[in-house]
Order: structure tokens, then C-alpha cells, then sequence
């Protein structure tokens, strides 16, 4: 087993997984079973992951030359006396502490920070405009009395980075991470990327990442200071409830907001505050100093843009509008867990609120259990300076609300407009409260959807994420060893094809048997024979979760296929009921005109958190992607049409008049060589063994979130208005429990997939606000009838 993570090697596995913390298996498996080493790579060498957009950050995307990708993987906690500066017996038994201890803490003086934030241009003005009782005070009283006001609330925000203090917190780190995890791996490469940015770009740099797991907060500094790079401060939630914790993330640069100036979501509501954050955190970058956004919402709801995290992004990006901040070095981040402490971390805390206690209950917990490898990836860094000028953000600025372009498809209507791009989420929800133009709130809503886009194409797959996909999407029921070997290898393939990076290596019969291991909770196994095993899905709700939360990356990998296929799905079901049936007719044609307006209907009906594209990508892109894969996997072949000359004979053809450029009021221009039916395309389901398996695979992907969603407008049906928001999404959530426990499919009940199904109905047009957060059915959606086909229009996508 490699730990030290050199050469290509990732996550290799050890030769003999099986100990006390694993699975036991009553008998020996054999080694000659699938003796092939797994190779975490296609080619020669491995891809360059997270590259920066070419289209908005052209200039940067060319900066950081290719072969940084031939450097090596490190392993953070693989600590030897070849770590220090020393060599001898009593080095090697105390290497990690003086490992540790020889690493550089950069130092930033902060005693006058405070003065400084107080004569900024912001914070003057907020001093300068007195209170409500101005007219019965001097002047000087009231300028006394708002200065030590401010001056309260920025000792409550700010925070420090204490050498003794990170020197400890990383050597216990250290400690804990070496008994829990096998390795935790960073690519040297990207490493020197991120440590090059600062000097490249002249400016501060700004971590945002994705959020996995709780112990996010604490692995990205730790990997930082164990590569001798600047640890950054980070935005953290004011929601904790004891002072002891919050005071040692305070000093490991922590920066909590007042409770009383947040919501229940941990935002600032409160202007003064929030005026005051933006000069700190705009002095914090002007020194030099570094800062770690987390984009994602808490662990439960990962996946989904957090509110916190864009509000702490707009106040970076309004000190960059403002003039502050030359530029920033914007590192997208991602963190990936073959298992996860968060399952054992909810039983000892509450939602949204995180105390000592419990961060102490899971630290116990966690020495019990073997939590497999961690990997950390930094995408490319670009600069924000640059990505605010092109301006391709607002490419999507006049796109059509999703009620305009879907409700006469679900109505039973035929829409021309469908192919049209729809309005961005951050128009309408997460930044539409900030006081601010509309094009700064674009910048801020945009630049978090590229940044969350790059940082799951360069995020790793796990072991876990491949085998719990392949049970619960395709061996529901179970399977024996053997077969889930192949599919495994099979699924690899697939994911190392689209370009996408895994976290492991080694022999094909280790990875499985501990990855089995890792979902112990989740799996349960049966000695079929003294030679099988044969494994299957517990029924239980906690398990059909996990799986579904640990396959989640896979969904972004095979995205574009999974929406082509669910289209497919929606045609055949329109033509006859046959999409259920094993044995339906594979002769039936599919024009590509009807399937293009299934996939775009579709395409507007999912969340943006789903697709995960850029604001630069446009949906018609997105169209054709989909058609092309599904005929390049195999799927889809194409039907020719029984004309003198094939549709891949390009001789003597001239290009479509819908794409030459002609004058307004020439419409007279009539080409006999070109011929229009030779361009539209038919397709056949393919005939292949393997189609029908990766068909339904594919269907099965979004499952989760379409049956929701199908869920979700039966309920609609019983509609009792008008009624609270958060009371409906609760009920919606209970009634979606109820019905898992009937059907087994208990990853389609969260709450989580239940506020999503809320959400996208608001945008439909299903429910309209009567009050603040009362809502109640719009007028179109009165009628019981029109439910019922909003029913049977979301129904046609699942399988």
C-alpha cells in the first residue's frame, strides 16, 4: 500500500482490507477472481482538472502551463523524520510534533485594525447619519455613541490566527486524522498552482469550495499549513451555542457574525453589520490576507447553493465593485470522502446549530469507525478582474421565467419557445434581497454557479460513490460478488471516458471488498455459496440515504445522458405504453425535433443545482449534447432515411439557409441541391444486449428528484389554502416518508427534495405569494384538472 500517495498512484487500497473494523467475510476470496490493477487515469498521463473557463477567463485560462499535472500526489499525513530537518531515534518518535512546529505561519500584525476599519469611506458614512433621536443630541455625542457601536460589533466579527493555537489544533488534527483516515491527498501540482496565484495575479486569494463535510471548515487550512502556504480566514455561521468552541475557531481565523444580526439561515440582516463586515473583510484582503468561502449548504443539503455563502461572496464582490480591491484570485476548491463523519456528527446535534458537545460526541465516535481516504482538489485560480469585464455572465440576463416556457407544455399546449434560455435562479432567489444594481447581483450569482460548476468537474469520485450508485440505481434487489466486480470496472470506464477523476487505486478485488466495508451501515451480505457472495441494499430508510448521498457525484458525471434518456422515456411514453415493458418494440422512431423538446422541457423543469452549468453555456448546447451522447453510448442509433444519397455524405451539400447570412428581404433564395429532409435526423432505441441495462440506468439517475417531484403534485391535488411555506414544506416531507415506506424508495424523501419540489412550482407558477412566506394556488392551477396534468407532465419523465 502506498501512502506516501508518489507517481500516479492515488488511493491505493491496502492488499488486505479485511481487519477488525471491516467486513468478515466466512471465507477466502481468491485473488485470481479480478487480478487487474485499476489505473486512475485514461492515457498516458492524467488530465488537467478544474481548468478555468476559456470563454469568460481567456487570459488565465492559458496562465499555468499543463505540465504542473506531472507532478506527484502527496499523502498530508504521512509524517517521517524525512518531513523535518532532523535525523535520529528520538526524531522518529516525535517527528509530528517537530514536523509541526517547523512549519512557517505567516504573520500578520492586526493591533490596528480596528482604526482602520473605523475611518473607512463605508463605516464613516453609517457614523455620519446620526440615530433616531439626532435632533435632541450634539453632534459630538452622537458620533461618540455610533462609533462605540460599530466598534462593538466589529470586536464581535473580528478574528485572529494565533501561531501557538494552529500549531496545536494541526498537530491534534494530525493525530486524529492519522486513526481515522488511510491518506489525504493533494496534488503537488495543483499545490503550485495555488501557491504562484498571489504572485501572478498581485492580489489576495479567495477559496471557494464545495461543502462535503463538517470537517471542511478544519481539513483546507490544515492541508494549507502543512504545505507552508497562507491560512486563510473563513466565513463561518454565527448559529453556534457555546463560547468555548466558537472561541478556538476565532482564533484559527474564524469570522462569526452577532447572532442577533442573522436570520434563522445565518445571514446578515442588519445594515450597519453588514457595512461594517465589508471593511473588514476588504482590510483583511488589502493585507494580503486570504479568505475560504463554503458555496454549498451544510452537509444535509449539500449539493445546493447556500444563501450564507453567496451573502459572503457578495460582500467580497462589493469591495472589488467598489474600488477596494484591485483584483482577486479566485481558487475554486474541492473536497471528496470515501465516508463521512456527518451521519455519526447528526445524531449529536440539532439542525442548524453546531455545540462543543456535540463536535465531541463525533470525535469519539469517529475512533470507532475506519472513514477510508480523503482528497482535497484546487481547480485553476482566475481572476475576478477579468471575469467582471468580459461580462459573459450576463448572457442570460433576459431569459424567460420557467412558468412562461414550461406551463403551456404542462397544460396539454404546444409552446414555440421552449428552446429559449430560462431567467437565473440568482435573479430571483438567493441575491435578490441584496440593495444592489442588477448587474452586481448577476456577477455574484453567476461567478458562485462557475465556481461550484468547476469545482465538481475537477472533484474526485470515491470507491463508495461508484458501488453505492451501482446498488442502488442498478442492483436494487442485489447482486452476486462477481458481477458487481465487472459493473464496477464498467462504471469506471465510463467515468475516467467523460474526463472525470477518481480517488483510489489498486487491484479490482480490494477496492470492492473495502469499499463493502465502508458501507457496512448500508449493505448487508449473504454467503450464497462457499465460493459466492451475494450482496444487496439494506431496506431501511438511514441506508437508502446514504447511498443516495453518496452516489450524488456520480449524477454530474452522466447529467447530460440522464436528462437525454428520461427525454427518450417521455417520447416513448407519449407514442404507447411501452417504456415499462422489457419487451417493447425497439423499431419505434423517434424524431429529433420531439426529443429536442422533451430534453429542453426538462431542462427547465430541473434545478440549476442538478445540471450544474456555467452562465456561459447556453441550452441549446446542452440540447445537442445530450442527443450526441445517447447515440455515442450506444443507446441511440440513426435511422437513415431511404433517400438516393445518406445523411453522412456531405458531397455537393450546401449549408442550411437558416445559417447563411443574407439580406433581411431576401426570401427567395431556392437551392435545388439542398435538401431539407435530408437534415432531420430519426433514431431507433438500440438493439444491443447492453442498451436496455444502461437505459434504465441512466432513467434511474434521476429518479430521486423526479419522483419528488411526481410526489409532490399528488399531494397538490389536496391543496388546503393558502398556507405557510415552511408548514407546507414540512407536510410535503411527511407525506413523502409515508409514501416511501409503501414503495421502498426512501431516497426520494428528504426534506431537501421536498423544498426543491416547493421551489420549483413557485417558479411554475403553482403557487403565488399572498403573503410573506403564505402562498396559496395560483389561478391556472384552481382547476383540479389542470393538477392533475401537472401530475402526468412531471410523470412521464420517470421510470
Amino acid at each position: 500500500m502506498n501512502f506516501e500517495g508518489d507517481g500516479d498512484a492515488v488511493h491505493q487500497l491496502p492488499s488486505k482490507p479485511l481487519s477488525k473494523k471491516n467486513i468478515f467475510l466466512p471465507f477466502n476470496m481468491t485473488a485470481a477472481l479480478f487480478p487487474e490493477k485499476i489505473t486512475p487515469f485514461v492515457g498516458a498521463c492524467r488530465p488537467f482538472m478544474g481548468r478555468c473557463c476559456e470563454v469568460c477567463t481567456p487570459d488565465s485560462w492559458g496562465l499555468f502551463e499543463t505540465k504542473v499535472q506531472s507532478l506527484r500526489f502527496h499523502n498530508i499525513i504521512h509524517v517521517t523524520e524525512n518531513s523535518t530537518r532532523y535525523r535520529g531515534w528520538l526524531v522518529r518518535r516525535v517527528c509530528h510534533l517537530l514536523f509541526v512546529w517547523g512549519l512557517k505561519v505567516h504573520p500578520y500584525n492586526s493591533e490596528n485594525i480596528t482604526e482602520c476599519v473605523l475611518n473607512t469611506a463605508r463605516v464613516r458614512n453609517v457614523l455620519s447619519s446620526g440615530g433616531p433621536n439626532s435632533e435632541n443630541c450634539s453632534i459630538s455625542k452622537i458620533l461618540s455613541s455610533q462609533r462605540e457601536a460599530v466598534a462593538k460589533i466589529l470586536t464581535r466579527i473580528k478574528s485572529s490566527i494565533l501561531p501557538l493555537i494552529l500549531r496545536l489544533v494541526s498537530f491534534t488534527l494530525l493525530k486524529v486524522f492519522r486513526c481515522v483516515f488511510l491518506n489525504i491527498q493533494v496534488h503537488l501540482g495543483q499545490v503550485e498552482m495555488v501557491r504562484r496565484a498571489p504572485q501572478m495575479y498581485k492580489s489576495s486569494v479567495v477559496y471557494l469550495s464545495i461543502h462535503k463535510s463538517c470537517l471542511d471548515y478544519l481539513l483546507l487550512p490544515f492541508v494549507l499549513f502543512c504545505n507552508g502556504l497562507r491560512v486563510p480566514y473563513f466565513a463561518a455561521g454565527g448559529d453556534l451555542r457555546t463560547s468555548t468552541f466558537r472561541f478556538i475557531l476565532q482564533k484559527l481565523g474564524g469570522i462569526f457574525l452577532p447572532q442577533r444580526c442573522t436570520d434563522s439561515a445565518g445571514r446578515c440582516i442588519d445594515p450597519i453589520t453588514r457595512t461594517v463586515l465589508t471593511s473588514y473583510v476588504e482590510k483583511l484582503l488589502q493585507d494580503g490576507q486570504h479568505l475560504h468561502i463554503l458555496l454549498e449548504n451544510p452537509v444535509e443539503d449539500s449539493g445546493y447553493h447556500s444563501s450564507v455563502g453567496i451573502d459572503w461572496l457578495a460582500v467580497v464582490s462589493n469591495s472589488f465593485i467598489s474600488g477596494g480591491l484591485p483584483d482577486i484570485a479566485v481558487v475554486p476548491v474541492s473536497m471528496s470522502y470515501s465516508s463521512t463523519v456527518d451521519k455519526l456528527h447528526q445524531k449529536h446535534k440539532e439542525r442548524c446549530s453546531v455545540s462543543f458537545w456535540a463536535v465531541c460526541c463525533t470525535l469519539f465516535e469517529i475512533f470507532r469507525h475506519d472513514l477510508g481516504c480523503v482528497r482535497l482538489d484546487f481547480g485553476q485560480p482566475f481572476s475576478l478582474k477579468e471575469y467582471a469585464k468580459n461580462k459573459k455572465f450576463c448572457l442570460q440576463h433576459g431569459g424567460r421565467p420557467v412558468e412562461e416556457l414550461l406551463l403551456p407544455a404542462v397544460l396539454g399546449k404546444r409552446s414555440e419557445i421552449v428552446d429559449c434560455e430560462k431567467t437565473p435562479w440568482w435573479i430571483q432567489n438567493c441575491v435578490s434581497n441584496l440593495d444592489a444594481p442588477d448587474e452586481d447581483r448577476c456577477l455574484v450569482g453567476s461567478l458562485s454557479q462557475h465556481i461550484l460548476t468547476t469545482a465538481v468537474s475537477c472533484c474526485a469520485i470515491m470507491p463508495t460513490a461508484l458501488l453505492s450508485c451501482l446498488l442502488l440505481y442498478r442492483h436494487k434487489q442485489g447482486v452476486f460478488l462477481p458481477r458487481l466486480m465487472k459493473d464496477f470496472s464498467w462504471l469506471l470506464e465510463e467515468v475516467l471516458f467523460r474526463n472525470f477523476d477518481v480517488g483510489f487505486s489498486g487491484r479490482l478485488q480490494d477496492i470492492v471488498l473495502h469499499t463493502l466495508s465502508l458501507l457496512r451501515d448500508c449493505v448487508m451480505l449473504c454467503c450464497a455459496s462457499p465460493n459466492d457472495l451475494f450482496v444487496f441494499p439494506k431496506n431501511s430508510r438511514e441506508a437508502m440515504i446514504d447511498l443516495a448521498l453518496y452516489s450524488r457525484p456520480v449524477l454530474s458525471v452522466f447529467i447530460c445522458e440522464a436528462v437525454g434518456a428520461c427525454a427518450v422515456n417521455s417520447v416513448l411514453m407519449e407514442m404507447k405504453d411501452c417504456a415499462m415493458n422489457p419487451e417493447f418494440d425497439f423499431d419505434v422512431v423517434i424524431s429529433e425535433e420531439e426529443l429536442n423538446r422533451k430534453i429542453f422541457q426538462l431542462f427547465h423543469l430541473l434545478p440549476c443545482d442538478i445540471l450544474l452549468l456555467t452562465p456561459c453555456h447556453i441550452s441549446y448546447c446542452f440540447c445537442w449534447d445530450a442527443v450526441d451522447k445517447l447515440v455515442q453510448v450506444g443507446i441511440l442509433t440513426m435511422e437513415e432515411f431511404d433517400h438516393a444519397r445518406h445523411a453522412c455524405d456531405t458531397k455537393r451539400t450546401r449549408i442550411s439557409e437558416e445559417l447563411l447570412w443574407k439580406p433581411t428581404d431576401d426570401f427567395m433564395d431556392s437551392d435545388s441541391d439542398y435538401d431539407d429532409d435530408l437534415h432531420k435526423r430519426l433514431f431507433k432505441l438500440s438493439s444491443s444486449s447492453s442498451s436496455p441495462d444502461y437505459y434504465y440506468f441512466l432513467c434511474s439517475l434521476l429518479r430521486p428528484v423526479l419522483k419528488a417531484y411526481a410526489e409532490a403534485a399528488t399531494f397538490l391535488l389536496d391543496f388546503n389554502g393558502p398556507v405557510k411555506e415552511l408548514a407546507y414544506i414540512e407536510d410535503l416531507y411527511q407525506y413523502l416518508l409515508r409514501k416511501a415506506s409503501e414503495t421502498a424508495f426512501y431516497e426520494c424523501a428528504t426534506r431537501t427534495l421536498a423544498t426543491s419540489a416547493v421551489q420549483t412550482f413557485k417558479e411554475l407558477g403553482v403557487f403565488q405569494e399572498c403573503a410573506s412566506s403564505v402562498f396559496q394556488l395560483s389561478s391556472t392551477f384552481d382547476s383540479i384538472e389542470n393538477r392533475r396534468k401537472l401530475h402526468h407532465f412531471i410523470q412521464q419523465f420517470t421510470i
